[in-house]
C-alpha cells in the first residue's frame, strides 16, 4: 500500500512512500546544543523520524511560513541557506530563554482507507474515525492537508524563570506552564492551544531520548492542560496532533496540525543543563570574533565563513515535508 504526498500550492510533483512509516513520522527542532553561549553560533536542525530517531531535513524557504527565534531582545528570522544542512544558525546574545519556532506550509497526503484509520488510531484521533463513519466515509481514502508547528527551548547564560512560556501564534502550539528545563519534581504542566484557544481531549506524548519506545501518554483536559511525567533529566520531545474538517474547496477532507516541543531537562539543583544533546552530531560552535553583534541574526551575513558552513547536503532527505 502506498501513500501519495504532495506540497500544496506547487506544481504537481508527487512522491510515493510506504504507508507504514509515513503515518508514524514526527517532526522536531534539534539544536546543536540546548545550552547556548552568547558569543557562539548554535546550529538548528529540522529532523523528521520517530520518537527522537530521525534524519535532518535541508532548508527550503518555499516550504515554511515562519522560521524564527524569539528571546529577550525580540523575534528574528532564523538565518540559513536553501538546500543546506543545518537548516539555520542562531545566536543568543542576552541571557535568558529563547524559543525557536518552525511553522510549515501545508502539504497534502492521501492514504487508503485502512492505513488512514490505523494512523488515526495511533494519533489518538478516534473522534475522526467516528466522524468518518457518520459521514459514510469509512471506505473512502483519507485526503488530508497537514502542517508542522515545531518549537524548541534553548537557554543562554544562567537559568531563567521567564521566557519558557513564550507563544509564537502557531495554529497548534504546546506551551509549558512551568519551566520544564529545571530539575526538581517529576510532573510538569503544559497547555495545548489551537487557534489561540485551549484544545481539550487531545492525545499528548512525552518521549525521552534514552527511552524512545516508552512514551508517557495522556490527554489534555477541558482547559487544554496536560500534566506530563518527566521523570528523568535529558532530552525530551513533547508532541500532539489535532485534526479538523478541511475547508470546502481545499481539495482535502481533513486538515491536521502537528505540534512538537523539544528541550533538555536540567541535571542540577539550580537548573543548569549538564549534558550535551545528540553527541553524534554536536560539535563546538563557532565563535563570532566581533563583540558588536547584539541581536540573534543581525549582521551574521557579514561573516561569510559562517554561511559557508551551510553547504548543500547530499545525505539529507528531500526538502518536501513528509508526514
Amino acid at each position: 500500500m502506498r501513500a501519495l504526498i504532495r506540497t500544496a500550492g506547487f506544481a504537481a510533483s508527487a512522491v510515493l512512500l510506504a504507508a507504514a512509516p509515513v503515518f508514524s513520522h514526527d517532526f522536531w527542532i534539534e539544536p546543536s546544543s540546548f545550552r547556548a553561549d552568547g558569543n557562539q553560533i548554535t546550529r538548528i536542525m529540522l529532523d523528521i523520524g520517530h520518537n527522537l530517531r530521525g534524519t535532518p531535513m535541508v532548508r527550503d524557504r518555499s516550504q515554511f511560513e515562519r522560521f524564527v527565534i524569539a528571546g529577550p531582545n525580540g523575534e528574528f528570522p532564523v538565518l540559513g541557506r536553501d538546500g543546506a544542512h543545518p537548516a539555520g544558525l542562531i545566536r543568543t546574545p542576552r541571557p535568558g530563554v529563547y524559543v525557536v519556532g518552525f511553522h510549515s506550509r501545508p502539504a497534502e497526503i492521501q492514504l487508503a482507507p485502512k492505513p488512514f484509520e490505523t494512523y488515526l488510531r495511533e494519533a489518538g484521533l478516534e473522534r475522526i474515525i467516528a466522524q468518518r463513519a457518520e459521514r459514510g466515509e469509512t471506505q473512502r481514502p483519507g485526503r488530508e492537508r497537514f502542517s508542522r508547528c515545531a518549537k524548541s527551548l534553548i537557554v543562554s547564560g544562567p537559568p531563567s524563570a521567564e521566557g519558557f512560556d513564550k507563544r509564537l501564534g502557531f495554529p497548534l502550539e504546546l506551551v509549558p506552564l512551568a519551566n520544564p528545563m529545571i530539575a526538581g519534581g517529576r510532573t510538569v504542566p503544559f497547555l495545548l492551544i489551537y487557534d489561540q484557544k485551549p484544545c481539550p481531549g487531545v492525545q499528548v506524548l512525552a518521549v525521552h531520548r534514552d527511552r524512545p519506545d516508552e512514551p508517557f501518554v495522556t490527554r489534555s483536559d477541558e482547559q487544554g492542560t496536560v500534566r506530563l511525567n518527566l521523570d528523568r533529566d535529558g532530552i525530551w520531545l513533547i508532541k500532539a496532533v489535532y485534526m479538523v474538517r478541511a475547508p470546502e474547496g481545499s481539495g482535502a477532507d481533513w486538515q491536521s496540525f502537528w505540534a512538537s516541543l523539544t528541550f533538555e531537562r536540567g541535571g542540577s539543583d539550580d537548573g543548569r543543563v549538564t549534558s550535551r544533546p545528540f553527541s553524534s552530531r554536536s560539535r563546538p560552535a563557532n565563535e563570532i570574533p566581533h563583540s558588536d553583534v547584539r541581536t540573534p541574526t543581525a549582521r551574521l551575513d557579514r561573516y561569510q565563513y559562517l554561511l559557508d558552513q551551510l553547504r548543500p547536503s547530499r545525505s539529507a532527505p528531500a526538502t518536501m515535508p513528509v508526514r
